[in-house]
């Protein structure tokens, strides 16, 4: 997901907390249908997330023609057979097994040098951004945390593979050669005529979708 289209998102006025109704999640996408088969489980959980996105949209916290037109007319069965094939594997959901596949892909395919920076302020950041942090803490503290706003080169992938983190990069910051290990899903490609864009970009969009 572009930073543009997140950065206009925290932009747009937001319910008040007395507007805002609680989402409603099926208990069973934690804990899961006991006798189900994975594939029975992946489409409850696609029913089920598809269920929160309507609530989202309903509360205004989501624009799906703004992400629309951020990521394009993405034709999905094309797209899968895309990431089948980069995986060699009909079942493309994230998994260890499927990680370790798009990293053997990525580190062939990827050409140095690769610049990165954020696609969203990291976690860290939040509170300083929009909530009640100190902005001179916050400058402080750039110095030796990575920013969003930082430039990174991609050094190496790590061999640290998380179902939850994704697939995860040691980059070093241009401005003062700092090194931080990253997760890979939440950097983008400076360049987007650089080869390297779209193989980000289609990475995000797997580990996004199908985790």
């Amino acid at each position: 997901m572009s930073k543009s289209y997140q950065k206009n998102q925290k932009r747009q006025p937001q319910p008040t907390p007395e507007d805002i109704q609680p989402i409603q999640i099926d208990e069973t996408i934690l804990t899961g249908p006991n006798n189900k088969s994975k594939g029975n489980q992946q489409e409850h959980l696609m029913v089920s997330m598809a269920n929160v996105l309507e609530q989202m949209e309903s509360l205004g916290l989501l624009d799906p023609e703004q992400l629309m037109q951020e990521f394009g007319d993405v034709d999905q069965e094309e797209f899968e057979a895309k990431i089948q094939k980069i995986l060699g594997n009909r079942e493309i959901y994230v998994d260890e097994a499927n990680l370790s596949r798009y990293l053997k892909y990525l580190k062939k395919n990827i050409q140095k040098p690769c610049y990165l920076t954020g696609t969203e302020e990291f976690l860290w950041e939040e509170d300083y951004l929009f909530g009640e942090g100190s902005q001179s803490k916050y400058e402080k503290l750039k110095k030796t945390q990575p920013s969003y706003t930082d430039v990174f080169t991609l050094v190496k992938f790590s061999e640290t593979l998380s179902e939850i983190d994704g697939l995860l990069v040691e980059v070093q910051r241009v401005s003062d050669q700092k090194t931080f290990v990253l997760p890979l899903a939440d950097l983008e490609v400076t360049d987007e005529n650089s080869p390297n864009y779209q193989l980000i970009e289609d990475y995000l969009m797997w580990f996004l979708n199908c985790m």
